[in-house]
């Protein structure tokens, strides 16, 4: 007998979803736990390529962003760790904003470049600014292990939310940006993120009180669905289901990351400033 197009579209994606996840995860750990240059070379690339899919969805519905210029200053961004330190890195942002700006007035003034220019900064900040926080993160005391535990807690939030969503949700959480989004996935991505949170605390020993390990755990879902949101905007407002194709089953690489940046910058200095 013949399963229903829905079921079998669901195990397909499903299928495709594990096997994505048994190949990269292991690399991905093994990359966050050797540290650099290998976790910073990465990270670059992934910002490369993320801002890449980002100003390409961009360019479906405004003007083109400047994609040397949001490559230099993301570049700037992931190196900056090695060069300068997190309070200096407010600095390197208005550099960003204040030397790009001039390039402006190469152009005769017009709507165009004006835009260009704002889209270009947005992926730059919005890409290079956050990932660079996690470049922090990983030279902190335990940061291999705060990596692992941010990353982990962002993929418990995502499983948890998709299997219980598709399991018992029913309301709507932003029907008109996400449509398949519940508020009973979302309370399942959080439960599931919560109980990862607390596992990765008594395997790495985390040096942080559990109260505070708890209301991280609480944030980091809330961030990693909030940014994943956002991204759905962006797609929906351009017309297009996915950013790219790099990860069968789960999108390219923007989908990947539009949970993580936010997240990387609150985890960073949540921990800094409780543990630090």
């Amino acid at each position: 007998m013949k399963q229903p197009k829905s079921q079998s579209g669901f195990l397909s994606e499903l299928i495709l979803r594990l096997i994505t996840a048994i190949l990269g995860i292991p690399l991905l750990a093994l990359i966050v736990w050797a540290g650099d240059p290998w976790f910073t070379l990465s990270t670059a690339m992934v910002a490369v390529f993320g801002l890449a899919e980002f100003y390409t969805l961009v360019a479906r519905r405004w003007p083109k962003p400047n994609l040397l210029l949001g490559l230099f200053w993301t570049g700037i961004f992931v190196i900056h760790p090695f060069l300068g330190n997190v309070y200096t890195l407010p600095l390197v942002g208005s550099a960003s904003l204040v030397i790009s700006l001039p390039l402006l007035f190469l152009k005769l003034p017009s709507r165009i470049p004006v835009q260009s220019w704002v889209w270009t900064m947005i992926g730059t900040l919005a890409i290079g600014w956050t990932l660079s926080h996690l470049i922090f993160l990983r030279h902190e005391l335990y940061g291999r292990e705060w990596i692992i535990f941010t990353i982990s807690t962002i993929f418990a939030t995502d499983a948890g939310a998709y299997f219980v969503g598709k399991a018992i949700g029913r309301h709507k959480l932003t029907p008109k940006i996400s449509p398949n989004k519940t508020w009973e996935g979302a309370i399942g991505g959080v439960a599931t993120a919560i109980a990862i949170a607390i596992l990765n605390y008594y395997i790495f020993n985390l040096p942080i009180q559990i109260g505070h390990l708890i209301g991280l755990s609480i944030i980091v879902p809330i961030l990693s669905m909030t940014g994943d949101l956002a991204e759905s905007s962006l797609k929906r407002w351009v017309h297009t289901k996915e950013a790219g194709s790099w990860f069968p089953g789960h999108g390219g690489i923007l989908d990947r990351l539009d949970s993580v940046v936010l997240t990387a910058v609150v985890v960073y200095y949540y921990v800094r400033w409780l543990t630090g």
